[in-house]
């Protein structure tokens, strides 16, 4: 066991979950996920991992199992995102699927691989091919993410899409001073 008390071998694991072992022989390779796909660029790419099974409101608390997913770029970027605890994935508490969300921001072949304490949330590896957006996507999925950008001399930060047009959030949960004096966005720099 670690140091929380987590099942680190299959003996382990055997005893705490009643012999509920079905996922994973830790003596083998590392486990490759078979063709999860192709996704447009900018969509969301869900992959899901099958971890130990657990109880939502049970001990070893599955919520605090780490596993993290790298994702390497065909241009040799990386970008780490966390996975979460998703119950038997269908909406249930109880279960052994982790899952983790990504979207890709290059076109071309992406590889990734897991990495957790919990040697069956461990060595997951395998690729996906990312292809251009349509030109008749939703803007979200054809301007890419929206990033906080900002001016050296006002520091004001705005959010625009990576691949297109500025974004004014409008509606009834906008800013209070959304018609305010021009003097209180301090936007008078450019």
């Amino acid at each position: 066991m670690d140091a929380k008390g987590n099942p680190q071998t299959k003996e382990q694991l055997l005893k705490r979950f009643n012999g509920r072992y079905d996922a994973y022989d830790p003596e083998s390779a590392s486990r490759t996920v078979k063709n999860p796909g192709i996704v447009s660029k900018w969509q969301c790419f869900e992959l899901e991992l099958t971890g130990p099974f657990s109880k939502g409101t049970g001990e070893p608390n599955p919520f605090e199992i780490r596993a993290d997913v790298t994702f390497f770029s065909p241009g040799g970027r990386q970008y780490k995102m966390p996975a979460f605890y998703d119950g038997d994935g269908q909406g249930g508490l109880d279960g052994s699927v982790w899952k983790v969300r990504f979207s890709a921001d290059e076109i071309g072949k992406w590889e990734f691989r897991s990495e957790s304490s919990n040697f069956m949330l461990d060595d997951y590896s395998g690729n996906f091919t990312v292809t251009p957006s349509s030109k008749d996507s939703p803007d979200f999925y054809r301007w890419g993410r929206l990033e906080s950008v900002s001016t050296s001399k006002n520091y004001v930060r705005y959010l625009k899409f990576r691949e297109g047009p500025y974004w004014m959030k409008a509606g009834c949960d906008d800013p209070e001073n959304f018609l305010g004096s021009l003097s209180n966005y301090d936007t008078n720099d450019e």
